[in-house]
């Protein structure tokens, strides 16, 4: 158990939390506009949208009792395919963008490349499993633009039949909800005259005192797009409740806002700019 008032919502001055939301949806629907240009370069950060491996854990099999999905890798040079070093990023919209294809070792990342003296690879307790063969393979994954396909590798290792999963290009970084104050959205509802946005997240419960939170939406609506950020706000203790502890566990709530004009075919953006309705 633990106290969820004390740990998401810290005490601010009055209107500081707001003032700071606003800010934040100002400058991501500026990024979401400055990156659609027709002379910007567009970014690839992916959001999710594919498993990193085929098959479940198999401790009964061998020395790899962990799948080897996020050990060190060696790959002989006979098992790469045939491919292109210029790597094609295809989104739903039409827009594609070139890229260097990885090797399978980048792509698992530099952490995760034999040879380094940083206590991961090179330990003498960490055996480095053997690949055994390295398939090219087409991935769709979520981005911050959307659906893409993505050109990827599979490799299949020595005593486990689990097989490992990675994108052959590099991506951006994700962007980072730095200061915000409250939940991350993850859903918009929009009402039938376009005016009213619904916003689903987990949060505090709606209950009364200091366990319960409330909760509004400050935006920022350009003709282009709508960036939302959900506000919290601790409630006041019960005066003269005891002083127990808070559940942890979020659960779903909701929050509903009314736009200046109806959002049309506008997207809803958080302020990582990364839309959460298109």
């Amino acid at each position: 158990m633990s106290d969820p008032a004390s740990l998401l919502y810290a005490p601010t001055a009055p209107g500081a939390q707001e003032a700071g939301a606003r800010a934040r949806t100002a400058q991501a629907a500026n990024r979401w506009i400055r990156e659609r240009r027709m002379d910007a370069p567009r970014p690839f950060t992916v959001t999710g949208g594919y498993r990193d491996q085929v098959g479940d854990r198999e401790p009964d099999r061998g020395g790899l009792e962990p799948s080897p999905v996020g050990g060190c890798i060696a790959v002989a040079p006979e098992l790469l395919p045939a491919r292109s070093r210029d790597a094609e990023i295809r989104w739903a919209d039409g827009t594609v963008v070139h890229r260097t294809l990885l090797p399978p070792e980048r792509a698992y990342g530099e952490r995760s490349m034999p040879g380094r003296r940083d206590g991961g690879c090179d330990r003498g307790s960490t055996a480095v499993p053997t690949v055994t063969s390295v398939t090219a393979v087409t991935l769709e994954v979520d981005t911050t633009w959307g659906r893409a396909t993505v050109p990827g590798w599979e490799l299949a290792f020595a005593d486990t039949t689990v097989r490992a999963v990675r994108i052959a290009v590099a991506t951006d970084p994700s962007p980072r909800r730095a200061g915000v104050s409250g939940p991350a959205p993850d859903l918009v509802t929009v009402s039938a005259d376009g005016r009213e946005l619904t916003l689903r997240f987990a949060g505090a419960p709606d209950v009364p005192g200091r366990c319960g939170a409330d909760y509004r939406v400050e935006s920022t609506q350009r003709p282009d797009v709508v960036a939302v950020e959900v506000v919290a706000r601790a409630r006041a203790a019960t005066p003269g409740a005891k002083d127990a502890a808070c559940p942890l566990n979020e659960v779903a709530r909701t929050v509903t806002t009314t736009l200046a004009a109806p959002l049309g075919d506008r997207p809803v953006i958080d302020t990582t700019a990364t839309a959460i309705r298109r």
